[in-house]
């Protein structure tokens, strides 16, 4: 499906003309939470969403990668399609929009970046799901991963923390020191660059 924007099909939604607006959640995937599967879901699955006032953008929009176009450029021009794109949700009745990339939990998404994304959508109540794993099962998963890419790495987890080689060294410190792991220097970074929701 091409960026740009998407006729709107839903049935459901009712034009509206109230001052609200729409609510935006923005989905952040950590490693090995299912971000492909829900990416796709939503993809395949927009007009359903749209019947029940949940809109997801067509700016930047891939299969099973979610908004990474829109999200990983912050281009001045898509994040004026996607305004844009709001403002028709919001007039057409949609109570939510939904936006999804894995990339805003790595560390290079920082604070900057998240200003710049929430300045560009305006005066919205952004709400931030964050989908997290216990630890210990990411690095088990990885490291199996690793294998499975390549037999030569190193087969036995317990050399991950007694490394021998200088290769099992390296790889132990990307699977066990890789910041875009460490949950909570991600959620401190995110802390205070979102506007605060209004009080009910």
């Amino acid at each position: 499906m091409p960026a740009g924007n998407i006729p709107y099909h839903a049935t459901g939604a009712r034009r509206r003309d109230d001052g609200k607006t729409v609510q935006v959640v923005l989905h952040i995937g950590t490693d090995k939470t299912g971000s492909t599967s829900i990416q796709n879901t939503l993809f395949l699955n927009r007009d359903w969403l749209a019947d029940r006032s949940i809109y997801v953008p067509s700016t930047g929009l891939g299969e099973g990668n979610g908004h990474a176009t829109l999200l990983s450029r912050l281009d001045t021009a898509e994040l004026a399609s996607l305004a844009a794109e709001l403002e028709t949700a919001r007039a057409n009745g949609m109570a939510q929009a939904l936006l999804s990339w894995e990339g805003m939990a790595s560390f290079r998404f920082g604070r900057s970046k998240i200003r710049r994304l929430v300045a560009a959508l305006g005066a919205v109540e952004v709400r931030v799901l964050v989908y997290l794993r216990e630890q210990a099962q990411i690095i088990q998963s990885g490291h199996l991963q690793q294998v499975k890419r390549n037999p030569q790495c190193i087969a036995d987890i317990r050399s991950l923390v007694r490394p021998r080689t200088p290769l099992q060294q390296a790889a132990g410190a990307f699977i066990l020191r890789n910041p875009s792991r460490n949950y909570y220097r991600l959620l401190r970074g995110g802390s205070g660059s979102f506007p605060a929701p209004p009080s009910r």
